[in-house]
């Protein structure tokens, strides 16, 4: 079924059903703990943070977000029935951060290539994550993958690569920041942990 769906290349809407049906039959269910899942769910996640991010480069528009809020509303309730899948969700995210290649679009949209482009995509997700708090338990749970994340930017930041202009730095440092504010209200990090998670410069 999953091939099948990837195949047509669906709307974000017809995903967005999808979804609600999982919810409607059993979110914690182990049977949604396999890859293929794993990269429809964060596909389906970063397509509807690419739809929102084209739409605010002309500025806020609340009708927008709220779009957002609604297609990902499916999601947050997975995540906070299925802890494990949020964990791998998010790490299937770092690697999409990582390389535009990692999953396909759920509905046949083209990835950035620009680095900065794809952390944007991934704060966007996250931030919106972390605004609700009845995910915020797991999202403990999950904190080694948030700070893989938060890692990943930092490592960037700090290789002076050549195809990074200023601005996309900028735009790094930033995504950095956000996530690194919004993870900390989890409270759930102690000093050690703190320490490589450090201000960037």
């Amino acid at each position: 079924m999953l091939a099948l769906l990837q195949a047509r290349k669906p709307s974000l809407h017809n995903m967005n059903g999808l979804f609600r049906i999982i919810v409607t039959l059993d979110a914690a269910t182990n049977k949604l703990m396999n890859e293929d899942f794993i990269k429809l769910i964060a596909g389906y996640l970063v397509d509807a943070a690419l739809d929102l991010s084209k739409t605010n480069e002309v500025g806020f528009q609340s009708d927008k977000t709220r779009l957002f809020q609604y297609f990902i509303k499916p999601c947050i309730i997975i995540f906070e029935q299925n802890d494990k899948v949020l964990c791998c969700t998010l790490e299937m995210l770092k690697s999409f951060a990582a390389d535009e290649h990692r999953f396909s679009s759920v509905s046949g949209l083209d990835y950035p290539r620009e680095l900065s482009q794809r952390v944007c995509v991934v704060t966007t997700i996250l931030v919106f994550l972390f605004n609700d708090r009845r995910l915020h338990p797991n999202l403990s749970l999950s904190k080694t993958a948030i700070k893989g994340i938060l890692h990943y930017i930092r490592h960037q930041l700090d290789s002076n690569l050549p195809d990074v202009t200023y601005g996309q730095k900028q735009k790094l440092k930033f995504a950095f920041e956000q996530i690194k504010t919004k993870a900390l209200q989890l409270n759930c990090w102690d000093r050690s942990e703190l320490e490589g998670i450090s201000s960037t410069t």
